[in-house]
């Protein structure tokens, strides 16, 4: 089941490839690559650590029947277990899901209309899982223990690595902005400004418009000074002639006095 695992998470990652290649190249290469990837192996290093546990006591490898009851028996390693499921299922609050989510994102981002399709058979291939991630699940906690079931050999630091591993699952899903923020910053280092410019796309070849010419002005538009006259000064004018002499004007006498004469 976990070889078959690694496949579907294999496509997950595909989706962040196609993100990249149809965006420009490694220009815009999206740090939920890595934030997945970094998920995906945490949780596969704790499923497998557990199944190694489980595989020294018995022989052959570990079936489902191997798991009967081990919750009973083995709490501790029974919750590991179903830690790494939940993550790879992609249920939060675990890494899994948080890493689905930021590929997710990012190829919407990139072209909603064309990864549309994608994202959405995604999704539901990932509602299928749920089912054989549990599957596990159910003979840990659902099923009595019979003489099928492994023992566990006792080794303390393979224990203490596990808990760590657990933790770390855990804080992936809970602070993954932390880890998003340091895959963008490696991600800015591994694809410096030269193998950018060398992945993106050619910039298009404009050709220079000619110059347009100066607009003439509107006659009544533009501002013209007080007094301007666009046909020069005026000619002086000549006064009038007169047709007939001025006559002296006499003054008014008052009333009562004698006329001048």
């Amino acid at each position: 089941m976990l070889a078959w695992s690694s496949v579907a998470h294999a496509g997950y990652l595909l989706i962040g490839v196609v993100t990249v290649t149809s965006a420009g190249g490694l220009k815009a290469m999206s740090p939920g690559v890595l934030y997945y990837l970094l998920a995906y192996s945490v949780a596969n290093l704790v499923a497998f650590g557990v199944l190694s546990l489980l595989s020294g006591e018995v022989d052959g490898q570990p079936t489902f029947e191997k798991l009967d009851g081990l919750a009973r028996r083995h709490p501790l390693l029974a919750l590991a277990f179903t830690l790494a499921m939940v993550s790879l299922a992609g249920i939060p609050p675990t890494g899994g899901f948080f890493g689905k989510y930021q590929l997710f994102r990012d190829a919407l981002q990139a072209n909603s209309m064309l990864f549309l399709p994608l994202i959405i058979t995604a999704v539901l291939t990932s509602m299928v899982s749920v089912y054989y991630y549990l599957k596990p699940v159910v003979h840990l906690y659902m099923r009595d223990p019979s003489e099928a079931t492994a023992q566990p050999h006792r080794y303390l630091p393979a224990a203490g690595v596990l808990a760590g591993l657990c933790l770390l699952v855990l804080h992936l899903g809970v602070f993954p902005g932390a880890y998003v923020s340091a895959s963008a910053r490696a991600m800015s280092e591994a694809c410096p400004a030269a193998i950018q410019a060398a992945y993106a796309p050619p910039a298009p070849v404009l050709e220079a418009a000619p110059a347009a010419p100066a607009p003439r002005p509107v006659l009544g538009t533009a501002k013209v000074p007080a007094g301007f006259n666009p046909l020069g000064p005026p000619p002086p004018r000549k006064p009038r002639p007169r047709i007939w002499p001025e006559r002296p004007i006499k003054p008014a006498t008052p009333p009562g006095a004698a006329p001048l004469r």
